[in-house]
């Protein structure tokens, strides 16, 4: 639909050019400028409804500038957004090549069962080694947590964020990640806390440097620290290449130190602490996530309680047993592990030496697994140093974290402040207490200046033209849009009952009109009206007292710009239940349901038919689209039926229709002795054509009319209306038994075997008159039956080109 039928304003923003002012009073701005600025038009230049459209226009939104073209992406940026889109195919088909070599290529075996079996066992010690041919099996995990993580979050997470009441997409998501993110440190939290509970250094930290090196560790053991570092290195993969957050820069170098830690630990033969300080970290992991699924689920409470827990936690955790570790590997180490080099099997262990001079036995234990590897001062700082690193993160993080509990002590909600980046301006914005709008109540609530990226909203009765803050973008856009719905459009999120709630029955700060005009009518010299004052009559309204005026027909103009279009009334739902109960259960007639619901008789008849169809599909247990049939109608003025209250008239009942021999002019004399009639002007246009008062619906309230003008009692007139309504009934009983006999007379029937044959066949003869020219009149042969759609033929156009 175009600006016309719609109101919507014609602002192209790829156009520089100064506009003008159409005949139906729309102005289409130039870009950069006010609506109805100066810079685009003189307002002495316009008539009166022009002037009008002028101010409204100019109030107090902005049409925005043109941007720019977006810049081009990278290369590598769409490399990364290919992956994030194909991270389930991708795996899979890495997967199932790894695993067809494995199975076609027997002389291949010998290098592909290392991405699916440990490497480096000793049937002597039934222990493993460690060397270079773990990494298959690292890269083997990489992949699968890459394919895994997408597949669980689009198939099982999200659906149950659907279910669970979640709405907004990217909720969804955001549900889905903690998610994953929850599952994934649970179960690998337990298995190591069940490895260091079954170990030597459960609660005793000194054992976690004692038999050093031991350059053989136990399969499950194994397995997991390389698991570890497999999904570390994949959680670099995923900071990369998804959608980044504000804190990427922490949360990147956090991982970067991780797998460096778990890297150089497993080459140094340090998996006792390694495991120990995983653990300390994955139980943080497990608390966080519950904490924002919670609130994503709407259960702030109890998210409020885990995330107090998790406070306790993390400090516990992450600060004070960690240090301990630290202290440990400080003390405890210096005492266990005499400094020095070693090389050679486990079985065969040499040492220990001096260092080399040079720095190349650094790499030793990397390149080779029973090579030179060596422990002293330089080596113990270097890693004090990198988990000294790890620990500056993670103290940033918490004072994060304490920023959020200040929040919460303070009345507000636990929410995650290190992440999410893209919806904090939308959080942000939910922060407004919804309690101060309830009722259409906004106290010093006033318009607010943003520069709105989309179509400009305006109000009647607004106040002078304002000055706007220059730059937008898609954020300020958003922020604009959440003010305005937590400020003056808080009044469309709970409508007022019985009301359209159209943009022209309120303010520009979300207060009703209509009941501001009428507290100032109750109160004239009063300028102007309280707020408590207008949510009490408000608050009545909603309890059922008609405080509040009617809405009148500016209410009624849902489209601001096109002043001409009134939304017109329809039935209710209440209103229509009623004229099916009278019709079935009452027995009324559909002419006396119309005479006393004010509802033309063709909407009844309308009513009545859907109300049938609707009975029978309950009856056969079908749906109703009856949530979104309440939502179409609460945008709708509608004719309401309240019991034992006399209902509004809907629309004229009585207008005579126009017939179609009636639309020429006809000259017709007539002598003046003559009594010409109604019905004698009827047959000078058509001679079939019946008087006016035998077309009008409803000639018995005509009828009804002149016995009360004559001056009839009550009684009287009751007892010629029912002498009318008995007669009225002989005459369609016996037009329905003529009707019925002249059928039988026209139908020949056949017996090819007498009276009592099983066959009867029945011959009725049709005309072209009687059918209509194509065949299809209600006395046509397929009437009875249904005729085929015309869409059903060749060369018929399938869609309809007018509606009427």
């Amino acid at each position: 639909m175009d600006s016309k039928e719609t109101g919507i304003i014609d602002a192209r923003p790829g156009e520089d050019k100064p506009q003008t002012a159409n005949g139906n009073g729309f102005l289409k701005p130039s870009n950069g400028h006010a609506i109805g600025s100066t810079t685009d038009v003189e307002r002495d230049d316009l008539d009166d409804e022009l002037a009008l459209a002028w101010h409204k226009q100019s109030q107090p939104y902005k049409i925005p500038k043109r941007k720019g073209k977006r810049k081009t992406e990278s290369l590598l940026a769409v490399l990364c957004q290919w992956v994030v889109e194909h991270q389930i195919g991708l795996a899979v088909n890495l997967l199932m090549l790894l695993a067809l070599t494995h199975l076609c290529f027997p002389r291949a075996r010998q290098h592909t069962r290392k991405f699916f079996k440990l490497s480096y066992f000793n049937p002597s010690s039934g222990k493993y080694a460690l060397g270079w041919d773990d990494l298959p099996l690292v890269f083997y995990w990489i992949v699968v947590f890459t394919g895994l993580r997408a597949a669980v979050m689009d198939y099982v997470f999200v659906p149950l964020a659907q279910i669970a009441g979640i709405e907004k997409k990217k909720e969804k998501v955001r549900f889905a990640e903690q998610a994953w993110i929850f599952v994934y440190p649970l179960g690998v939290w337990s298995l190591g806390m069940y490895i260091m509970y079954n170990s030597d250094y459960w609660l005793n930290m000194r054992h976690m440097w004692t038999d050093w090196p031991n350059r053989e560790m136990d399969g499950l053991s194994k397995w997991y620290y390389l698991v570890q570092f497999a999904f570390w290195l994949q959680q670099i993969l995923v900071v990369n290449i998804e959608e980044r957050r504000k804190d990427y820069a922490q949360m990147f170098t956090h991982h970067i130190i991780t797998s460096a830690l778990i890297f150089t630990s497993y080459g140094y033969h340090q998996t006792k602490v390694g495991n120990v300080i995983l653990c300390l970290m994955d139980v943080v992991d497990i608390l966080l996530p519950l904490a924002k699924m919670l609130k994503y689920l709407q259960f702030r409470l109890l998210c409020d309680i885990v995330f107090g827990l998790f406070m306790a936690v993390w400090f516990m955790t992450r600060h004070v047993f960690y240090f301990l570790v630290l202290w440990s590997l400080h003390t405890d180490s210096t005492e266990e592990i005499e400094d020095g080099c070693y090389w050679g099997p486990t079985s065969d262990l040499q040492g220990p030496i001096e260092a080399p001079d040079t720095f190349g036995h650094l790499l030793q234990p990397f390149l080779n697994p029973v090579g030179l590897v060596c422990w002293n001062p330089n080596i113990r700082w270097s890693f004090m140093f990198t988990l000294l690193g790890l620990q500056v993160i993670l103290l940033l993080w918490f004072a994060m974290i304490i920023r959020v509990a200040v929040k919460v002590i303070r009345g507000g909600e636990a929410e995650d402040s290190r992440s999410d980046d893209e919806e904090s301006g939308e959080e942000e914005l939910d922060d407004h207490s919804p309690e101060k709008y309830a009722n259409n109540h906004f106290p010093g609530s006033t318009p607010f200046e943003e520069d709105v990226d989309a179509g400009a909203i305006t109000y009647r009765r607004t106040s002078p033209p304002r000055k706007f803050r220059k730059g937008g973008g898609a954020a300020s856009g958003r922020r604009a849009m959440f003010s305005w719905l937590n400020g003056p459009g808080a009044a469309f999120r709970n409508p007022l009952p019985g009301s359209t709630n159209y943009l022209n029955a309120y303010d520009a700060t979300g207060r009703l009109i209509r009941a501001t005009e009428k507290k100032r009518s109750e109160d004239p010299d009063s300028d102007e009206s309280s707020e408590a004052e207008i949510t009490s009559l408000e608050s009545k309204n909603i309890q059922g007292e008609r405080a509040i005026p009617r809405e009148t027909l500016d209410d009624l103009m849902p489209f601001p710009l096109n002043r001409q279009f009134r939304s017109e009334p329809v039935l209710s739902e209440e209103l229509k239940d009623e004229i099916f109960r009278m019709w079935k259960e009452d027995g009324m007639t559909v002419r006396r349901i119309s005479a006393d619901m004010q509802v033309e008789m063709r909407r009844v008849g309308a009513v009545l038919r859907l109300k049938s169809v609707e009975e029978e599909w309950k009856n056969q247990g079908k749906p109703l689209a009856t949530p979104y049939a309440r939502s179409i109608l609460s945008m709708l003025p509608q004719t309401r039926y309240t019991p034992r209250i006399p209902t509004p008239a809907h629309e004229p009942i009585n207008d005579l229709p126009v017939h179609t021999s009636t639309l020429r002019q006809a000259f017709h004399p007539v002598s003046e002795s003559r009594h010409f009639t109604r019905a004698d002007a009827g047959r000078v246009f058509d001679p079939q054509l019946l008087p006016a008062d035998d077309r009008i619906p409803h000639p018995e309230l005509i009828e009804a009319f002149r016995d009360r003008a004559s001056g009839m009692g009550i009684a009287e007139r009751a007892s010629r209306q029912r002498e009318r309504e008995e007669k009225e009934a002989r005459i369609k009983d016996a037009r329905r038994e003529i009707r019925v006999r002249e059928e039988e007379r026209s139908v020949r029937r056949v017996l090819p075997g007498g009276e009592k044959g099983r066959w009867e066949f029945r011959f009725r003869d049709f005309s072209v008159e009687e059918a209509g020219m194509d065949g299809r009149g209600r006395r046509g042969v397929g009437a009875r039956y249904g005729m085929p759609h015309e869409d059903r033929k060749k060369g018929m156009v399938k869609i309809p080109r007018r509606v009427e």
